[in-house]
């Protein structure tokens, strides 16, 4: 008879990733104090109060959320952190978060994040498992972050990383309201208008539109000599390339060697091409802008730098 449970059980949870309630294994013939003798002897094991592992080891993450899930009742669903890092960002909060309807029980453990929402999110069922869609999941996981250049951040490698969509996050933007609204029309204007990356942000931010500087194509594809490459920024008018490097990518020697290559093709054409690393950007971005600023003109912009707020500004 404990044989033939236990078959059933393990056949049950193979669709929940090993995992079971209380409620279920009772269900299936189960008593209490079986329950308790399973997890006396290492057969299941406890993940949260009233609900188990039907497999021996270490729990894996979507055993985790399962557990979760059973834990904080049907009508709950895996919520913004957590729900981002499912869709597959990458994140270090290690505590599950966990979405229920204002008139559900609110349930407490150690390392669940268990919150009551209201307005209705999207949410999308995964081999049965309810979780929030990546657009909804990434304005809630924002809703804790109180620093805006870390919720920018946040928006922008979402996006960069392909697990959210402009598209979705207008959408999202259109029928909630939500914290950081600003950030995120800002954040989403950049993303749709070329910067793909922080440091494309940052430096349009900081030192282009902060210092005057005319606009440029962003993520431009130029061909030089029979050969096709796309470049961060370009003016065309006056023949200047902007690349701005972050680590990734440029710290080989192979690296340095083919942007040393697509510079050299540019020259050929009469283009220059001026580099800048994330430090200029972040910590020198009146430099950067100067330097952009005196090029330009010396190619036959009209215009002139203005100063940046800061008082150190070497526009001044």
């Amino acid at each position: 008879m404990q044989n033939e449970l236990h078959a059933k059980a393990l056949e049950s949870a193979s669709h929940q990733c090993g995992v079971l309630s209380r409620g279920q294994l009772l269900a299936l013939g189960f008593t209490d104090s079986a329950i308790r003798s399973y997890v006396g002897h290492r057969r299941f094991s406890k993940l949260f109060s009233g609900v188990y592992s039907t497999v021996t080891g270490e729990p894996t993450q979507n055993s985790l959320l399962w557990a979760a899930h059973l834990r904080c009742g049907s009508e709950s669903y895996i919520y913004g952190p957590t729900a981002l890092e499912f869709w597959g960002f990458r994140s270090t909060d290690s505590d599950i978060w966990v979405a229920i309807p204002h008139s559900a029980r609110r349930v407490q453990d150690s390392w669940l994040r268990v919150t009551r929402v209201g307005t209705a999110r999207r949410i999308k069922i995964v081999r049965d498992l309810p979780v929030e869609a990546p657009a909804d999941a990434l304005v809630d996981a924002t809703k804790y972050e109180k620093d805006s250049e870390k919720v920018q951040n946040l928006i922008v490698d979402a996006v960069q990383q392909r697990i959210v969509k402009t598209q979705d996050l207008v959408a999202v933007l259109e029928s909630r309201r939500i914290p950081h609204r600003k950030i995120f029309d800002e954040s989403i204007g950049f993303l749709q208008g070329g910067q793909t990356t922080r440091l494309e942000i940052n430096a349009n931010r900081n030192v282009i539109r902060a210092h005057g500087l005319p606009d440029g194509r962003w993520q431009a594809n130029l061909n030089f000599n029979g050969v096709s490459q796309i470049v961060d920024l370009y003016f065309p008018e006056y023949k200047l390339i902007i690349e701005f490097d972050g680590r990734l990518g440029h710290d080989s020697s192979a690296g340095r060697f083919r942007d040393m290559a697509r510079d050299n093709r540019a020259a050929f054409t009469g283009h220059t091409t001026l580099r800048f690393g994330s430090a200029d950007v972040r910590y020198r971005q009146c430099d950067v802008a100067l330097q952009m600023a005196e090029v330009l003109a010396i190619r036959g912009w009209p215009g002139s730098p203005t100063p940046c707020k800061s008082h150190f500004c070497v526009m001044r």
